[in-house]
């Protein structure tokens, strides 16, 4: 199927868009999703990544690794997403239109307290950083593999996953709820290892 897909997409066949997003789509959105939290426009992002996809992939070479592929241009739509944000930021006055626009869409979307928090602490991290966690952490690619979707040396990325998993792991401690969660987890881990 990837390699019908890969072949289709060096063609431009506009026929793959519809298997490749069934296929993709999933992965797409949770990396968006888990990187760029839950204020950020997933499905503006979702369809850059698309766009990137299908005009890049004619490039391709015929034996290209298409998940890889795939995971690397939304690595990068997601870490210029975070820079655009993290620079408008410092440019945009507090109360502003697009804060506003944020704190709106938060409220139309409620998500679970714990998940508010955790994209907060998530939110404190570089963008690469952040990335890099997402892929390794959530995604649960191999360090290799994290390295060629942000364009690192595997041994940059392990200090971005070293950096990022302390200060992660510090934002948790920090918070009560999140430490309590965090332990709930590790029991049951223990549980369903010797069970």
């Amino acid at each position: 199927m990837s390699v019908d897909m890969l072949a289709a997409l060096r063609a431009q066949d506009p026929a793959v868009a519809r298997p490749f997003w069934e296929c993709f789509a999933p992965t797409i959105f949770r990396i968006l999703r888990c990187t760029l939290g839950a204020q950020a426009q997933i499905d503006d992002a979702a369809e850059v990544v698309l766009l990137c996809v299908f005009e890049r992939g004619r490039r391709l070479r015929p034996r290209s690794n298409l998940r890889q592929f795939v995971i690397k241009v939304t690595a990068r739509v997601a870490c210029v997403e975070l820079r655009r944000r993290r620079f408008s930021w410092f440019l945009l006055p507090s109360g502003s239109l697009a804060d506003r626009r944020t704190k709106a869409q938060a409220r139309s979307h409620p998500l679970p307290e714990a998940t508010l928090k955790f994209h907060r602490i998530l939110d404190q991290l570089r963008p690469l950083d952040r990335l890099a966690f997402v892929l390794h952490y959530v995604e649960s690619l191999e360090v290799r593999e994290v390295a060629a979707a942000i364009g690192a040396s595997a041994a940059q990325t392990r200090r971005r996953l070293r950096r990022s998993l302390a200060k992660v792991m510090q934002g948790i401690e920090g918070d009560p709820a999140l430490r309590q969660i965090a332990a709930d987890a590790a029991v049951a881990e223990g549980r369903s290892a010797t069970g």
